[in-house]
């Protein structure tokens, strides 16, 4: 039996309890930032509690029981740079200014921007273009359905390119934002109808970790779909078999490379029988980390090549290759934004 004399001590962060002034009955815990940096704690916060970070005038320490008024002790923080001196279990008491009518609204927007110097607060209201919304229900997806009719009607003409956006504009002032990614031309349209998008085919594809997962959509539908996966990784010990050696020097070993060749084979024939509806996908989203997998989905054998202009990286962390999660991609691309 293997002894060490060497004690491995697992280090965690202190977990506190916070609550607002105003609203004392509700708290929750939150762990202290590994940075010890008061502002990134209170942005995380700010988030549950809902208030702004610029509105907080005084933090302090409770000391003593919350449950007896008369002995509570309050220490103000304001003197701590950071959160070193926090331990597991304490109290902290946020305390906020008042805000205004106009200002406590802001909460209830899905994004709120400057643009002007003067600035002008304009709403931004986010949409899916290929005009799907049978993941909302009830008042939601009435407002949802709304939104997208209004911008139907429109006719939109190019503004200009920030930020990853396509920007379109209309006569009423409205700017229309759309993710560049997704049109296919090298030159963006000067005018555009949102049913100019509705048959549009992209193609996503993620792969590794010995799992498999591609759609081609058009529209908001999906044409084709296909999931593999193949024990190509050792359970609680990682590292995919097809960067060892090729040699198995197990029966567990003999059967990862088995299913690498076997996974190889499926990827190369499923894109063989795609090749009609892949040729008209106007762009496509690939995923595949590891020289492993780029050696799959760019093998001499396979439908796709290094230099095809098409094809770009999934811009977004993604999880285990799954339908969903295709779908989910899917509709990180087209979500599209309505400057009022």
């Amino acid at each position: 039996m293997f002894n060490s004399s060497t004690s491995v001590v697992r280090r965690r962060m202190p977990v506190v309890k916070v609550f607002l002034e105003s609203n004392p009955q509700t708290q929750y815990s939150f762990t202290v930032p590994e940075s010890k940096d008061w502002m990134e704690f209170l942005q995380k916060c700010a988030v549950k509690l809902s208030f702004k970070v610029a509105s907080v005038v005084e933090m302090s320490l409770i000391e003593n029981n919350l449950d007896s008024e008369e002995n509570i002790k309050l220490t103000n923080l304001e003197t701590e740079e950071n959160m070193k001196r926090m331990k597991h279990g304490n109290v902290i008491r946020i305390t906020c200014r008042a805000v205004s009518d106009s200002e406590s609204s802001d909460y209830e927007k899905e994004k709120i921007t400057k643009l002007s110097s003067d600035e002008e607060m304009r709403e931004i209201k986010r949409f899916d273009v290929f005009c799907r919304v049978n993941h909302l229900r009830g008042n939601a997806q009435k407002a949802k359905n709304r939104l997208i009719k209004s911008v139907k009607r429109q006719a939109w003409k190019l503004l200009s390119v920030s930020d990853g956006y396509a920007n379109f504009s209309n006569d009423a002032g409205q700017v229309l934002g759309i993710k560049k990614e997704i049109f296919g031309e090298i030159t963006l349209p000067n005018e555009l109808r949102l049913k100019d998008l509705q048959n549009k085919l992209i193609c996503i594809i993620l792969c590794h970790g010995g799992e498999f997962a591609a759609c081609i959509f058009k529209g908001g539908q999906d044409v084709r779909h296909k999931t593999f996966s193949r024990y190509v990784v050792r359970k609680k010990q990682g590292g995919r078999q097809g960067a060892r050696d090729q040699k198995a020097g197990s029966a567990g070993g003999w059967l990862r490379n088995f299913q690498e060749k076997k996974l190889n084979e499926e990827i190369i024939a499923l894109f063989k029988t795609w090749t009609e509806d892949l040729n008209k996908c106007e762009r496509i989203f690939i995923h595949a980390p590891g020289a492993i997998n780029k050696k799959t989905i760019f093998a001499p054998e396979s439908y796709f090549k290094t230099d095809d202009p098409r094809v770009l990286p999934v811009g977004i962390t993604t999880h285990k290759p799954k339908f969903a999660e295709v779908k989910r991609v899917h509709h990180y691309y087209s979500t599209a934004t309505l400057l009022e």
